[in-house]
């Protein structure tokens, strides 16, 4: 935790906090990982074809001698297998110092925890009705969103560039997707006002439709401010460093009909950057929307940050570090500021998020990284997981990209008014990836320091990835009661 250094005297300027690499170090066996993967995906697979013939043969006299070796060496090599197969997929980029070859479960206990693990996820995984999910999006990908290239132009505008200078190395990763609310044309000559493009009466999504046509034949006219509809921006999940703005399709079509402007940005992951780079490009997005959002029939200063898992972890951070830097520059004394904190800086500091933000939606998200990283570590996950290196390495660093840590350590100095004003927190009380206690000792944290509007609703049956699965497919259970707390935090 950190704490307040009562003879520091010193601001943030003259203890700049240590740039973080950009450049992610590889492993320098890379072809060597390949190469056991190569051998190991067959060969397991065999493996686990031929292990419940070995073990029936086990209980026949007359094959027992051969067979039961034969198990046991099946058995003692589909666990090593199995367990280093994630281990030479995701983590062998930026590994421990100290590392000599690669990164392997070589203890038994280690190894089979991460088949634990596996088996758990892959049983999870089976319930979560992918294909359905799979077939949902192809059928919004290509029918409604590229079947017709005028009803697309009204819905969606693709691959925007939100920051003002980009290199070629961040084209992909510094560009956004804007779906404009319905009813929505710059050139109409009426505009929907904000409050008949929100009401809890028009929640029957199974019978509304993403395809609408709008008039374009009028002249241009200047935007009403009560004609602009709120705007989500929405941060995927992916444990900072998988999945794009490109796989949210479903969500975005659905809080568009519900009345929304939506923003879904991409942004710098692991391994081409860490948990700073990708909130310096958040809030480039956030900037952009602030400045532009108009021009797609959205309100640049009623943006509602949602995200689920690491998404929802951004989404908090971002907002929580611009409090806590601007209110540790303007803190009456220095001497109330942990001296950690003097060590918090980020890029862009000509914008804040306090006049725009108006509130935030996290969904089973992770505000405690270090009690995450413990979390991981009982399972044999902390290697796999990117956690640790995306928003470390190092203790330290991990603590300032903690939410949790920087409201606590913030708490005596901290302007409320810097925050949004209004939180929503959503978690399942069966997720397994994501212990509950995250939301609820935030809820704890943002209601100590004076928030005055934070809610937490926990569903008991919701896990982790069925909260995101039920704002992207119609029908999921908790689907409908979430659409409805979202509208009633931006309508109260």
């Amino acid at each position: 935790m950190i704490k307040p250094d009562p003879n520091n005297t010193s601001t943030h300027q003259s203890n700049p906090i240590q740039s973080i690499p950009k450049i992610i170090l590889k492993s320098k066996y890379s072809n060597l990982s390949n190469f056991l993967l190569f051998c190991m995906i067959p060969t397991s697979l065999l493996g686990i074809a031929i292990w419940p013939i070995s073990l029936f043969f086990s209980f026949l006299p007359i094959f027992s001698l051969v067979s039961i070796p034969s198990f046991i060496f099946i058995s003692i090599f589909l666990l090593f297998s199995i367990s280093s197969i994630p281990y030479l997929l995701f983590a062998q980029t930026d590994p421990p110092e100290g590392s000599r070859i690669l990164v392997l479960p070589l203890s038994p206990l280690r190894a089979w925890r991460v088949l634990r693990t596996i088996i758990q996820q892959s049983f999870e995984f089976s319930k979560l009705g992918l294909i359905e999910l799979l077939l949902d999006y192809s059928y919004r990908r290509i029918i409604v969103i590229g079947g017709n290239k005028k009803i697309n132009s009204k819905i969606l505008k693709e691959n925007i560039s939100y920051r003002t200078t980009t290199t070629s190395t961040q084209s992909k990763s510094n560009r956004l997707d804007i779906y404009l609310p319905i009813d929505w044309s710059p050139i109409s000559r009426s505009y929907p006002t904000q409050s008949s493009s929100i009401h809890l009466q028009s929640f029957d999504l199974s019978h509304s439709s993403d395809l609408e046509i709008h008039s374009d034949d009028s002249d241009s006219a200047q935007i009403p401010a009560s004609a602009l509809a709120p705007v989500i921006v929405f941060l995927h999940p992916g444990g900072w460093s998988i999945t794009s703005k490109g796989l949210y399709i479903q969500l975005a079509l659905r809080f568009r009909r519900l009345g929304f402007c939506v923003v879904v940005p991409n942004f710098t992951q692991f391994p081409e950057g860490r948990c700073e780079d990708s909130i310096a490009d958040i809030r480039q997005a956030l900037a952009w929307v602030q400045r532009s959002a108009h021009q797609y029939g959205g309100d640049g200063n009623r943006v509602y940050l949602l995200g689920h898992g690491s998404g929802a972890h951004l989404a908090l951070l971002t907002v929580v570090q611009d409090a806590v830097i601007h209110s540790r520059d303007h803190a009456p004394s220095q001497a109330m500021i942990p001296s950690g904190l003097n060590r918090l800086t980020h890029s862009n500091d000509q914008y804040t998020t306090s006049n725009q933000i108006e509130g935030l939606i996290l969904m089973s998200g992770i505000y405690d990284p270090i009690k995450q990283v413990r979390i991981e570590a009982k399972l044999g996950w902390e290697m796999v997981s990117t956690l640790r290196r995306a928003l470390g390495p190092s203790h330290a660093q991990t603590l300032l990209n903690s939410p949790n840590h920087l409201l606590f350590a913030s708490k005596d100095f901290l302007q409320v008014d810097r925050l949004p004003s209004k939180v929503l927190l959503i978690h399942g009380g069966r997720d397994t990836n994501v212990p509950i206690v995250q939301s609820v000792l935030c809820k704890t944290l943002l209601v100590g320091i004076g928030l005055k509007e934070v809610r937490l609703r926990a569903y008991r049956e919701l896990g982790h990835l069925d909260s995101l699965l039920s704002i992207m497919i119609d029908g999921r259970r908790y689907g409908n009661l979430i659409d409805a707390e979202i509208v009633s935090l931006v309508t109260s």
